[in-house]
């Protein structure tokens, strides 16, 4: 075996527990991005539905009867 071939060898079989382990560290973060996300949708969602105060949410969608309309279904308030 030449040197070029044994030292490949030598460098997957070095690096192949370090390549696993990044996976399961992959896994991890991915995990924990996603529960991120989920907290940061919740808490928009709230601040869209809940604080915004009445002025915020006429000024920025009264003058859009549609888009009016879309943020009441969505924060669950009807469509009167």
């Amino acid at each position: 075996m030449s040197r070029a071939r044994l030292l490949a060898l030598f460098l997957a079989l070095a690096l192949a527990p370090a390549l696993a382990a990044c996976a399961g560290v992959r896994a991890e973060v991915a995990d924990h991005a996603a529960a991120a996300a989920d907290a940061s949708l919740e808490s928009t969602e709230w601040a869209l539905c809940q604080a915004a105060s009445v002025g915020a949410v006429h000024r920025l969608y009264g003058p859009h009867p549609a888009k009016f309309a879309a943020w009441k279904r969505f924060c669950g308030y009807g469509t009167e």
